[in-house]
């Protein structure tokens, strides 16, 4: 490839610290592919000598070149011009990897001298494009950060440390005599949380490898769901199951076991790992599945970073038509019509209600339900069919500032809840994915809008036949307190596992609340309405729950603390919630 980059330009670089570059496409032999040697030296020149005072790299290619950059370099659709250079970090794969599935945390545009860029430390003509801020920074060792989950309560000032590859985490670990692993943040509550040193492993998100014939992914366990999406969807492939919320890494969700709008079919997240890399307290990497360590495989999904740290991990993938979903929407009346609609929609592949938590009387349940389906090609509309998999980036709102504590109360969202039931249209419609699955990512920041003390999300389960009773006694408390719940989701749950996983066959029902007085003496009846009628709360969502109510409620403890023990018997993996709920 011939193409003459200015000096000027390549200063660019060496003031942002480093490209993102993860390594280059190797063949299966080891060889490096001669277009990628030739793209290699071209961009070698934009990396800085030795002896240069710009930082970053040293001119190294193929497995020399670390992850964890401070800044990613992506394209802009307006700047759609040919690629430059593409680099990939790829572990090879004896079945054979695809590398254009791979390692696209960077795409170098080729672009022409008049074009100009924005971005950070940018020269006057040439600049970087797009660069990703939600990236920590090269290098965080040993600083003390004042921390939360997102529901901003509680707070805790953490040491947090960084590590940038399996070495460094290695090294890391055994240095701390206490330590627990943080993803996104993205757990509303503690579980994330320890003051005396919080691991944080965004650095460490590479695609490792992808087999396109049976849909297994390797990855790193700090990719975002998000990434794993914008890679795979255009592909045919989209994540089995998922939370409420893409912005959250492929760790979390392991460890927090995530379900989706789908588990009464296809389970939890946990249900399609086929297997993970766990480093445990002592530094030793333990490969785990259903048939290598079960035992610990079955207690590290759902065991809350309390087992070790999940490195690395392979996931099934889902093979999907077009990037757009089949929705139909129900309105049911009260609860009794709401739990006839669930079970009359077991068929469906996704069902998930937003219900009326301040209704009462006959109208106690009533709900919105929306039903959902992987759109085939042919269901799409003509103008959609050309590029089934292709969806145009939404433009995301941002909350400004914080709201004021009395903005939420009891006038202002029974007024919301009655507009929202009011327009909700029945009937069927094509929607992307976004907007079927991640409703509330169109809006940044959207926890702000509880105050600056932050907010408790209370989810708990209910059994199948005890849901009705329970979630009738449950929503006329909430009703009647006058405490108001911005957001309430009601889902139908199959069969759960044991250990500290969270599902169970039944009803699961997830309440907002401000962090206040009111709200915590409110939560405090619910847990009596859960325990009598044998439910369960999520460790992930949960920041005030006592460790009696764990004990009676989560069948598996035992078993979860015997594993435990025997792989961290000095109790190093510990947090905040660890530590409260006796874990």
């Amino acid at each position: 490839m011939s193409c003459a980059i200015a000096d000027s330009q390549l200063n660019v670089a060496a003031r942002c610290h480093s490209f993102a570059l993860y390594g280059i496409c190797r063949h299966l032999d080891g060889r490096e592919s001669a277009a990628a040697v030739a793209e290699s030296a071209l961009l070698s020149r934009a990396i800085p000598s030795p002896n240069s005072n710009g930082g970053g790299h040293l001119r190294r290619t193929g497995d020399e070149i670390s992850v964890g950059q401070e800044l990613d370099i992506r394209p802009t659709r307006q700047f759609c011009c040919q690629t430059l250079a593409q680099f990939f970090g790829i572990r090879i794969d004896r079945r054979g990897d695809d590398s254009a599935f791979l390692g696209l945390r960077v795409d170098i545009q080729r672009y022409r001298s008049s074009l100009a860029f924005s971005g950070r430390n940018a020269g006057p003509c040439y600049r970087l494009c797009r660069e990703i801020p939600s990236r920590p920074a090269l290098c965080i060792w040993g600083v003390a950060m004042m921390l939360s989950g997102w529901g901003r309560y509680p707070r805790a000032n953490c040491r947090v440390v960084a590590p940038r590859d399996e070495a460094e985490l290695r090294m890391a670990l055994l240095s701390e005599p206490s330590v627990i692993v943080r993803g996104n943040g993205r757990s509303y509550g503690d579980p994330a949380l320890n003051p005396k040193a919080t691991f944080s492993l965004r650095h460490m998100d590479r695609f490792k490898s992808f087999d396109p014939m049976s849909g297994l992914l390797e990855t790193e366990c700090g990719v975002f769901l998000q990434d794993i999406i914008e890679t795979f969807l255009p592909r045919g492939w989209f994540i089995p199951v998922t939370p409420g919320t893409k912005f959250v890494t492929l760790g979390g969700m392991i460890a927090a076991d995530v379900h989706g709008k789908n588990h009464h079919g296809a389970g939890s997240f946990g249900d399609h790992v086929e297997s993970l890399e766990l480093m445990l307290a002592d530094g030793r990497v333990l490969r785990c599945s259903n048939s290598e360590n079960r035992e610990l495989f079955d207690a590290t999904r759902g065991g809350m970073g309390l087992t070790g740290i999940i490195c690395s991990a392979v996931v099934r993938m889902l093979k999907v038509e077009s990037a757009y979903i089949r929705q139909g929407t129900v309105r049911t009346r009260d609860l009794v019509e709401t739990m006839e609609a669930f079970e009359q929609s077991r068929g469906w592949t996704y069902t998930v209600a937003w219900i009326d938590s301040l209704a009462t009387g006959r109208k106690l349940g009533r709900c919105i339900l929306y039903r959902g389906e992987h759109a085939r090609k042919c269901e799409l509309p003509a103008n959609k069919r050309g590029e089934p998999l292709a969806v145009a980036r939404r433009r995301v709102k941002t909350i400004p500032f914080e709201f004021p504590r009395f903005a939420l109360n009891r006038v202002t969202v029974s007024l919301f809840n009655a507009l929202y039931y009011s327009t909700a249209t029945p009937g069927s419609a094509i929607v992307d994915y976004d907007t079927y699955f991640y409703p509330l990512d169109a809006i940044a920041d959207w926890n702000r809008i509880y105050g600056p003390t932050g907010f408790l999300q209370y989810q708990c389960v209910l059994p199948a036949a005890a849901s009705r009773s329970g979630l009738t006694e449950i929503m006329t408390r909430v009703a009647r307190s006058g405490t108001a719940s911005f957001l309430s989701v009601l889902k139908l749950l199959g069969p759960g596992r044991d250990m500290l996983s969270f599902p169970m066959e039944g009803y699961t029902l997830a309440l907002d609340f401000p962090a206040k007085s009111a709200s915590f003496m409110l939560l405090t009846e619910l847990d009596s309405i859960v325990e009598a009628h044998g439910g369960r709360i999520y460790l992930a969502k949960d920041a005030r729950m006592g460790a009696t109510l764990l004990r009676q409620s989560y069948g598996g403890l035992d078993a979860f603390k015997s594993v435990r023990r025997s792989v961290d018997p000095s109790g190093k993996f510990t947090s905040l919630q660890s530590e409260r709920l006796g874990l």
